[in-house]
């Protein structure tokens, strides 16, 4: 769109789960491989912020989801992205979201439960 960057600074971010477990991802590619992170997406212009979460929740783990509430907003300031050709600022916003519906798969990334009391993490 008019003035979009190529690399959006903000970033949308989901939680699946509850007080005792989460849905992560783990990168199994690229510069962050071995490395788990929530369900994450750019925001474009092209969707909603809630459009845009609910999309990529589908498309990494195959669960239909709807926001159940905004948790935060976050700025980090990370100068090393620079070198990945990233922006180093980034926004993120932190949804809560409410699975409901979908088969819960894995496509290209290892998907895992994360028992939040410290126990151990199952892969799906």
């Amino acid at each position: 769109m008019i003035n979009e960057p190529a690399i959006s600074p903000l970033f949308v971010c989901g939680i699946i789960g509850d007080s005792t477990a989460m849905v992560l991802n783990k990168s199994l590619t690229g510069p962050f491989k071995n490395r788990y992170d929530l369900v994450t997406a750019p925001v474009t212009t092209r969707a909603t912020l809630s459009e845009a979460v609910s999309q990529i929740a589908q498309l990494q783990t195959g669960l239909q989801t709807v926001i159940s509430k905004q948790l935060g907003t976050v700025q980090l300031t990370i100068p090393a992205l620079t070198t990945l050709e990233l922006p180093a600022t980034l926004i993120n916003i932190y949804y809560l979201l409410e699975p409901v519906g979908g088969p819960f798969v894995a496509q290209t990334t290892a998907l895992h439960r994360i028992n939040v009391g410290g126990g151990r993490s199952s892969a799906t």
